[in-house]
């Protein structure tokens, strides 16, 4: 049975898990109860005790709910979300989130994002964007991830633009290969469009999901 503490901590760790998509850290449930660090390990530990949390493994946190993570979403490295950005792959970095939300989809992967050009759509220096993989050209305007001349990954809004610069609702079969062009879009004002050459972009896949630190 739990104390009276113990549920009340509980009850923030569920609540902030729920609204920001990560546990809380000690700090951050200690400074909600005002108390210390140790003194809200000492809660945690008996908590493990009780069965209602269990040990993090791989340890990047120090608890978790019992069978909460059903798979890891794999963090590959950067994306930028300004100039396009190198791509550094981290394989031995995970995004660990129950199927609830994004789906038990296994085609799925995490970039972080550096830079603010799609602040209009709230996408902030230092978020995670969980990326479906894709590999064809939307039909629509959406928000993809790019690799640019096989080496730059960037995070952007593509449309299709005809060869006279205009958009267009995608390529016809008569189209001239070295005419076709995209173009990758910002959502912060202070950014300009860019068109580029269909030929030099890859497809990596489409933007479905945000966590973000706080």
């Amino acid at each position: 049975m739990l104390t009276e503490k113990q549920s009340q901590i509980l009850s923030f760790i569920q609540q902030f898990r729920d609204t920001y998509g990560q546990f809380p850290s000690l700090r951050q449930i200690g400074n909600e109860f005002n108390v210390t660090v140790r003194a809200i390990q000492q809660h945690i530990d008996a908590l493990k005790r009780k069965g209602v949390l269990t040990e993090h493994q791989p340890k990047t946190a120090t608890y978790q709910f019992p069978n909460e993570f059903n798979y890891r979403i794999p963090l590959l490295g950067s994306i930028a979300a300004g100039t396009p950005l190198e791509a550094v792959e981290r394989t031995d970095s995970y995004v660990e989130l129950g199927p609830d939300y994004f789906g038990p989809n296994r085609q799925l992967f995490a970039l972080e994002v550096h830079g603010d050009s799609m602040s209009g759509d709230g996408i902030k220096e230092g978020d995670t964007a969980i990326i479906r993989r894709q590999t064809d050209l939307p039909d629509t305007e959406t928000i993809v991830a790019v690799r640019i001349d096989a080496d730059e990954f960037t995070l952007k809004r593509l449309a299709i633009i005809s060869p006279d610069g205009e958009p267009s609702d995608g390529f016809s079969e008569d189209t001239n290969p070295t005419t076709r062009m995209i173009e990758l879009r910002p959502s912060n004002p202070a950014y300009s469009p860019w068109q580029v050459a269909v030929d030099r972009v890859e497809i990596v896949g489409q933007m479905i999901g945000l966590v973000r630190r706080i």
